[in-house]
Parts: structure tokens; C-alpha cells; sequence
């Protein structure tokens, strides 16, 4: 029997630590990375073989497309919820500055804010990390974004 068939209650060596501790176990609450994001919590159910020593996962044919499908819409949440989070604040925060000055501050286009919230961009890592930055602590990364641009002046006012 093939790992990638394994049967529940049986019991495999794994072929990257070469254990005996593969078995089928449930991927729901597991964390995985993908690409620049980590942790991602696996949300839905799914029964796979796992090597319980060393964590390799054994999916191949339609599992590893669900797998694929999971993670990929985690990722894709993630990344919406920053852009999210950074409109939010914005919005609350510095309700006097368009959002036109915000992406000539991040170096974007204008409306690029509006195709990642739309989904129609994907959100580049630097961005993203700007984006955070500006939600978790917004006077700290002005500041620090200052240090290489002009920040526009309603912007410049609130860091002094």
C-alpha cells in the first residue's frame, strides 16, 4: 500500500525522517506557510497521512489540489485583511488625507488601494509590510517612511 493510500489506524515510515510515525490524521487547526505568510491555520476538514515526528504531509491527486485550494484562500484572506485593516485605519485615523497622497506615499498608482481591495491586484510583500506597519503603529512608520520620501504635509503635521 502506497503512503499517499494510507489506510486509518495503520501505521508508515515516513520518507523524510524515516520513522515509523506516519499515519492518517485530521489537517483542521494545523498551521502551514505559504509563500511570505506563516501560520496559517487550516480551517477545513481533512484526513491525510502525517508523519507525527517530523510533520511531512503526504498529499498527491485530488487531496493535494484540495490542500492547494485551502491554503491559497487563506493566503488570499490574509493579504485582504491587511489592505483591509490599512483602509480602515486610514479611514479613522487621517480622515483628511485622500487616498490618492496615500498610494503616491507607498509608491502605487492611483486606485491601486482600490484593485487590492477589489482583488484585482495581489498585495506585494513590501506593501503589505507598510500597509501592517502604518495599522499597528501608524506615527512610527510615518516617520520611518519620512526618512526616504516627502510625506504630504497633513501627513508630516501629525509626526511632529
Amino acid at each position: 500500500m502506497s503512503i499517499y493510500q494510507l489506510e486509518p489506524g495503520v501505521v508508515a515510515r515516513c520518507l523524510f525522517c524515516r520513522q515509523n510515525a506516519v499515519s492518517v490524521r485530521e489537517l483542521s487547526g494545523r498551521t502551514f506557510d505559504l509563500r511570505d505568510e506563516y501560520d496559517l491555520r487550516f480551517d477545513e476538514s481533512m484526513r491525510v497521512p502525517i508523519c507525527t515526528k517530523c510533520g511531512d504531509v503526504y498529499v498527491r491527486g485530488a487531496s493535494l489540489q484540495r490542500f492547494s485550494e485551502v491554503l491559497e484562500r487563506l493566503y488570499d484572506e490574509r493579504k485582504r485583511k491587511a489592505v483591509e485593516e490599512f483602509v480602515s485605519v486610514i479611514g479613522h485615523e487621517f480622515a483628511d488625507v485622500p487616498r490618492h497622497r496615500w498610494e503616491e506615499l507607498l509608491g502605487v498608482s492611483p486606485g491601486y488601494i482600490s484593485r487590492l481591495l477589489k482583488g484585482s491586484r495581489n498585495l506585494s510583500t513590501p506593501l503589505e509590510v507598510l500597509m501592517r506597519g502604518v495599522t499597528r503603529e501608524p506615527k512610527q512608520t510615518l516617520r520611518m517612511i519620512g526618512y526616504s520620501r516627502r510625506l504630504p504635509p497633513a501627513l508630516a503635521a501629525r509626526i511632529k
